[in-house]
């Protein structure tokens, strides 16, 4: 485990945003190469805890299993909002407020489809 909290550490620490770099506060593509050491951590002290606690091979594996059909199905619930513009910028206006970036984005994107008088409000506010 202390391979890939090392890891964790080691390769955040040039992102961290001491040093800023670029016009973004913060971004998840930095976190990528990072989270490879607590997913490390989190298989190897699994296999550390089922080989201790002398599960049956099928357990773990049942629970691995479920974990990706949850997130399998996540993904693809959510490959629907990614369908083109205006559903994406739709979608971001339902799940958050006073979001500028989206309301003109979307605006952009109806003026794309020629739906201009839908477009307006977005662009008003």
């Amino acid at each position: 485990m202390l391979v890939g909290w090392l890891w964790f550490l080691g390769t955040l620490v040039p992102m961290i945003g001491l040093v800023q770099v670029g016009g973004q506060a913060m971004a998840d593509r930095y976190a990528y190469l990072p989270f490879i050491g607590l997913f490390v951590m989190v298989c190897w002290g699994a296999a550390d805890w089922a080989q201790h606690t002398h599960l049956p091979a099928y357990r773990p594996a049942a629970v691995v299993i479920f974990v990706l059909a949850a997130f399998s199905l996540l993904t693809y619930l959510q490959i629907g909002y990614w369908r083109d513009s205006v559903t994406l910028w739709s979608h971001a206006l339902q799940v958050t407020s006073r979001n500028f970036v989206a309301e003109d984005s979307l605006g952009e994107a109806l003026v794309n489809e020629g739906r201009y008088d839908e477009a307006i409000p977005h662009f008003r506010s």
